[in-house]
C-alpha cells in the first residue's frame, strides 16, 4: 500500500482523485482505520481542499472507528487544518463531532494549532525581512 505517497501530491486535481480513492472500496474494509489519517496527512499541500473533503466525508472516514480512535483523529484536526479555517471554527467542529471523553485530546490539538499560528506569525516576517535584505 502506497496510499501515503498517493495523498502527498501537490496538484489539486490529482489530490482530489487521491482523496476519492481513500473513501472508495479500493481500500479494503480492514484498512478503514487509516482513512482519516491519510486525509489528515494530505492537508499539508492543499489544506482548503482537504478541509472541505474532510467535513463532507467525516462520517465515512470515522464511522467504523472506536470512540478512542475518533477522539485521537479529532484532536489532529486543528493542527492539520489551521491554515484552512479559523481556530474557533475548527474547535467548534471537533467538539461537535468528537465523543465527550475527547476534551483533553481536543485541548491538546488546539494548543498545537495555536502554536503553529504563533510560529508562522513570527517566522514569516523574519524570513521576508531576510530575503528583502539579501536579495540583490
Amino acid at each position: 500500500m502506497y496510499y501515503g505517497a498517493l495523498v502527498a501530491v501537490r496538484v489539486p486535481r490529482l489530490q482530489q482523485q487521491a482523496l476519492d480513492i481513500i473513501i472508495s472500496s479500493e481500500l479494503p474494509p480492514q484498512s478503514a482505520g487509516i482513512r482519516s489519517r491519510l486525509v489528515l496527512a494530505a492537508a499539508g499541500y492543499n489544506p482548503d481542499q482537504v478541509w472541505r473533503f474532510y467535513q463532507a466525508h467525516s462520517d465515512a472516514l470515522l464511522g467504523a472507528t472506536s470512540d478512542f480512535s475518533r477522539a485521537l483523529s479529532m484532536s489532529a484536526v486543528p493542527s492539520s487544518f489551521w491554515r484552512a479555517a479559523p481556530l474557533d471554527q475548527l474547535e467548534a467542529y471537533v467538539k461537535a463531532h468528537a465523543p465527550p471523553t475527547a476534551a483533553v485530546y481536543i485541548a491538546r490539538g488546539m494548543e498545537r494549532a495555536r502554536s503553529a499560528l504563533v510560529l508562522r506569525d513570527r517566522l514569516v516576517p523574519a524570513a521576508d525581512a531576510y530575503v528583502a535584505a539579501h536579495h540583490s
